[in-house]
């Protein structure tokens, strides 16, 4: 950005894989220090940003990302900021703030990747706090639901309700196992793919619905880490 900077140094568009643009934009505010020292839990703070450019940021329509560079050392280390505003790390009323970085988040392959991954979560973000807030509503139901699963003939087809609960569920689970915890959960299309075996291999009947049995395999699968993600 050329003119009228108003707290943002430059965009960034996401290139694919197959090296064409994706349209994903990325905000960025870069700032160098003389030195940034990091703690013993590898932490640094970088300090006095004017809690109106913290509100402009919050207020923008893409991911922002705030880069400090090491002018000693030529390292560069990036956050995202709207993560740490989700953390509550801008509540009070100074005129200024501050904003949390970590060495491992440092501009190098390593650090990129990461990057690229803390994109994606946040340009998922509404869909992954529906996600949190739909596994915390259906909390006190999954216990029944599993208990009602296990104790049915293994090889009886499933209610269309219980196809519903069950793939509400994994859909939860598939978003918060991805952007929360970066663990990569069997596709819901394997899933089917198994279900089709079965029913060519006579051991289902033919119908769109799961055996309780199928459904139990994948409930093994994913109900600790629901759990976990609930926590």
């Amino acid at each position: 950005m050329t003119e009228r900077d108003y707290g943002i140094d430059l965009y960034i568009e996401i290139v694919g894989k197959d090296r064409k643009v994706t349209g994903n934009l990325i905000a960025i505010q870069v700032k160098g220090k003389k030195e940034v020292k990091f703690n013993s839990k590898t932490e640094s703070v970088y300090s006095g940003i004017k809690r109106s450019t913290i509100n402009y940021w919050n207020n923008l329509p893409v991911p922002v990302f705030f880069i400090v560079v090491c002018i000693s050392t030529q390292r560069a280390f990036w956050t995202n900021v709207n993560m740490q505003n989700r953390e509550g790390r801008f509540k009070g009323k100074s005129k200024t703030t501050s904003l949390r970085l970590k060495e491992k988040f440092e501009i190098n392959d390593k650090g990129l990747l990461a990057f690229n991954l803390v994109y994606l979560r946040e340009k998922r973000w509404p869909a992954v706090e529906s996600a949190i807030e739909k596994s915390l509503m259906s909390f006190t139901s999954f216990g029944p639901f599993i208990l009602l699963c296990k104790r049915k003939p293994q090889n009886e087809i499933c209610t269309s309700t219980i196809q519903y609960l069950l793939l509400q569920h994994y859909e939860n689970y598939t978003l918060l196992s991805r952007f929360l915890h970066v663990k990569k959960p069997i596709p819901l299309p394997n899933w089917y793919d198994k279900h089709v075996e079965q029913i060519k291999s006579g051991k289902a009947e033919n119908s769109f619905r799961f055996t309780y049995g199928l459904i139990w395999e994948m409930i093994k699968g994913f109900a600790n880490a629901m759990n976990s993600n609930k926590n």
